[in-house]
């Protein structure tokens, strides 16, 4: 008995520890998603027009110009690692506006985790975590100016012999104020429970109410082609409190970004967009910020995505709600 009740605190202490924030469940999620938006300090609540959408604000995967494709992997201290998979496709049925979405995110802590029973330098064994996240995610426009997303959220986790599941809810609105000028609301992890197979615990991830606005000013300096895209969120979490995020996306010519931000430290990043043909875009991006468990390491990421447009569909040229439009200033 008394062995059982330390293997059992044993695995919440590594619970806590893995994650980096202990005694929040998923708590890698405070690292946020989407190389772009890494750089830009997670500030993307009233952005969210590429396929991390899902992860910021659901109801911005209708924004995009067409079928998306990103894939990122982040390399973090201590063996960690987060591979992050997403794609979304936006679509006219009639001359109504909607778009489907699917996201995976996945953490783990490496194999090489020591459990011990007692003080001794040797551990009993080594053991490992994995933690899965995935979005399913649908959203439409209701007018020129508001659209609305929901996400439907599976979680699974494993630590040794324990797993656990649940299930959760997003939903989001994103609203344009006048041309370039968005506001938007996000409400993360309603009814979320897990659930595990060997304890009566239940985690619950922190409920967080997000409201961003982020303004697009376009030929600065009288330079036509230069635009800068600062926003700011501000965010309410259950867990943690108040917080606030902001950030900035200089655009040279839609080919080059540089990109800088605060979320509870400086983040930074530059990406490279390519466009082959009139219907195929590939964005290569880099951001860089600071490890919160090891203040010594610095994170970071680089990530990549593929847009294709459909030819006959014709989403970029109808669709209100794109930032700007992909071809023309």
């Amino acid at each position: 008995m008394r062995r059982a009740v330390i293997i059992q605190v044993l695995a919440l202490l590594l619970f806590s520890y893995a994650y980096g924030d202990g005694g929040e469940s998923f708590a890698f999620l405070n690292l946020g998603m989407g190389t772009r938006a890494t750089g830009m300090g997670g500030a993307f609540t009233s952005i969210a027009d590429d396929a991390s959408a899902a992860f910021y604000n659901p109801a911005g995967t209708v924004k995009l110009t067409g079928l998306e494709l990103m894939a990122e992997t982040y390399m973090l201290s201590f063996g960690r690692s987060i591979n992050y998979v997403a794609t979304a496709d936006p679509f006219y049925i009639g001359k109504s506006l909607y778009a489907l979405g699917f996201s995976w995110i996945n953490y783990s802590s490496g194999s090489d985790v020591q459990a011990r029973l007692t003080n001794s330098d040797t551990p009993d064994s080594l053991i490992g975590q994995s933690s899965n996240l995935f979005l399913f995610n649908v959203s439409t426009a209701l007018s020129e100016r508001l659209s609305i997303g929901g996400n439907f959220k599976f979680f699974s986790d494993s630590l040794d012999k324990y797993t656990g599941t649940g299930v959760g809810f997003d939903l989001g609105a994103i609203y344009k104020v006048i041309d370039g000028l968005n506001a938007a609301v996000d409400i993360s992890n309603i009814s979320s429970n897990i659930t595990w197979n060997l304890s009566a615990h239940i985690d619950t991830p922190p409920q967080t109410i997000t409201a961003g606005i982020s303004y697009e000013y376009r030929d600065i300096f009288g330079i036509k082609g230069i635009s800068i895209l600062p926003a700011a969120d501000f965010v309410f979490d259950s867990y943690a409190g108040f917080e606030f995020k902001c950030g900035a996306e200089l655009d040279i010519n839609r080919i080059f970004y540089m990109r800088a931000g605060y979320n509870n430290g400086f983040t930074a990043g530059a990406g490279l967009k390519l466009k082959p043909s009139d219907h195929l875009t590939l964005n290569i991006d880099y951001a860089y910020f600071a490890d919160e468990i090891d203040p010594d390491s610095n994170s970071q990421r680089i990530g990549a995505s593929i847009i294709y447009v459909m030819p006959t569909w014709g989403v970029q040229d109808k669709n209100p709600l794109i930032r700007t439009n992909m071809y023309d200033w």
